[in-house]
């Protein structure tokens, strides 16, 4: 298991690189 500030920056980095991919997984989920 990875840390939960690691894992908490890892999916920052990734929201920050892919903003349009995160919304799209938001709006998907609340479907």
């Amino acid at each position: 298991m990875l840390n939960p500030e690691m894992s908490l920056a890892t999916v920052r980095a990734y929201i920050w690189k892919k903003p349009e991919d995160l919304v799209l997984n938001y709006r998907m989920a609340q479907r």
